[in-house]
């Protein structure tokens, strides 16, 4: 069960972010937008597992792989280049992907663990974090679009 779980969850992953692909690269402001949604929609199936995942092998399981796709298209990201004139707003939007990073390794370390607790179920600031995230790159996206 928690195999179909997890390999469901995997599949949905692939499918959601393998038919958005541009068939040509976008500006980096697009993509930097299109990054930021993607996180944000991960982030919002989340909300009733950081709850449910500290009673719940089956929630923890699930979280944990959402985590896991959301770092892997954060470390993604961070290894993109920018136009010389959005450099400055690159750093800050890479900033706070770290910062993001930072609190995914934390759950994800307790899930690990097997030390993921109540007092865990609040996840404000990995959510603060997602929303700041989103803001940079809408910003990042807005600047590109007036050159």
């Amino acid at each position: 069960m928690k195999g179909f779980i997890l390999s469901c969850s995997i599949l949905n992953t692939l499918l959601l972010f393998g038919c958005s692909m541009p068939s040509k690269p976008a500006p980096y402001g697009e993509e930097a937008a299109m990054f930021a949604r993607k996180l944000s929609a991960q982030a919002e199936n989340t909300s009733t597992l950081f709850i449910d995942a500290a009673e719940s092998e089956t929630a923890r399981m699930e979280l944990e792989t959402i985590l896991i796709s959301m770092k892997q298209q954060i470390e993604e990201f961070n290894k993109m280049r920018a136009p010389e004139q959005l450099m400055a707003h690159r750093q800050e939007l890479v900033s706070k992907n770290r910062r993001a990073l930072s609190s995914i390794d934390e759950y994800l370390t307790a899930i690990e663990n097997d030390a993921y607790t109540e007092d865990m179920k609040s996840n404000t600031d990995l959510s603060k974090q997602i929303e700041g995230i989103q803001s940079m790159a809408g910003e990042i996206n807005r600047s590109e679009e007036k050159k």
